[in-house]
């Protein structure tokens, strides 16, 4: 008897409480050496020894199923470590996942985070079929159904990963709060929309001839030319010339004015982070010169504007 310890000895000793000890003897986890006949559970040096191994298991966060399992051998230490491992990564991944949702909550207006932190979470739940079908809706919905330039959501919204990384999941954050801004749809609905002035039997010729101007204004970024270039602005009149007579206007200041309003206003600066955001979801490579090149056509146009 002299050699056996109390359930309040062995649980100073281990810095446990003894609701614990009696927890984990009623499971089979820990059952004392002797109970007397006063009913006072009674351990062993041997018991302390596998109370120290059931607290160093608990301590790496095993689950107490597991932890019988190890102590009773029929779960070898190899096979519950590699267990656990899957577990703790587990929840690293879902502790960072919430990082990345509240740093995006964060970035909102103070007033408004706990309606954020909810619009965000629904959407950080959605799988790669409802991500597709809110990005479809809000892009087609701001394109008044049409489908003038399917590229800009067809792209965006077919083929989106299943799992999303931490820096995946920021980026369709951030993706769907950008397809839902009423600026940016205001631009996406003026891309689609008819041309006032351009007569329906132009409307091929106008865009084939404003893709020439974008594909001049990226050559200009990838060959460092400015917007004032003799050479440039030489090409950029020659192009407005042609624009022009297809509206049976004069390729005057005037048209050229009204030139630059109508591309600014099928331009947004978010569109580059638009299509970075889509890139990096589904992986690809992307290259900003598409974006730049509209900056320089604008300034360009902008130079040819002025007096």
């Amino acid at each position: 008897m002299a050699d056996l310890l109390t359930i309040g000895e062995v649980a100073k000793r281990a810095g446990v409480s003894v609701q614990t000890l009696r927890h984990y003897d009623r499971l089979g986890l820990l059952v004392p050496t002797r109970v007397s006949p006063s009913g006072y559970r009674l351990y062993s040096e041997e018991d302390c020894t596998r109370l120290e191994l059931l607290r160093a298991l608990r301590g790496a966060h095993f689950d107490l199923e597991t932890i019988a399992g190890l102590l009773e051998g029929t779960c070898s230490p190899a096979q519950a470590v590699s267990l656990q491992l899957e577990v703790l990564e587990m929840q690293q991944r879902a502790l960072q996942r919430q990082q990345v949702l509240l740093r995006a909550v964060l970035r909102g207006q103070p007033e408004f985070i706990l309606t954020r932190l909810s619009r965000l979470q629904n959407l950080a739940r959605l799988g790669a079929l409802e991500r597709e079908t809110f990005l479809a809706t809000h892009l087609k919905r701001a394109m008044d159904g049409q489908t003038g330039h399917p590229e800009v959501w067809r792209a965006a919204v077919e083929d989106l990963p299943e799992e999303l990384t931490e820096e995946q999941l920021e980026s369709w954050l951030e993706l769907a709060e950008l397809v839902t801004d009423a600026g940016f749809q205001r631009t996406l609905g003026n891309q689609t929309r008819p041309v006032p002035g351009v007569p329906t039997e132009q409307v091929e010729a106008w865009g084939n001839a404003v893709q020439a101007l974008l594909i001049l204004g990226r050559g200009a970024v990838e060959e460092q030319r400015d917007p004032a270039d003799a050479v440039a602005q030489a090409q950029l009149r020659a192009s407005l010339e042609t624009l022009a007579l297809m509206m049976g206007r004069q390729p005057d200041r005037r048209f050229i004015r009204w030139f630059l309003e109508y591309m600014q206003s099928v331009s947004d600066p978010r569109m580059d982070r638009y299509w970075r955001l889509v890139a990096h979801l589904k992986g690809w490579t992307y290259t900003p010169v598409y974006a730049q090149g509209i900056r320089w056509l604008l300034d360009a146009l902008a130079q040819a504007a002025s007096p």
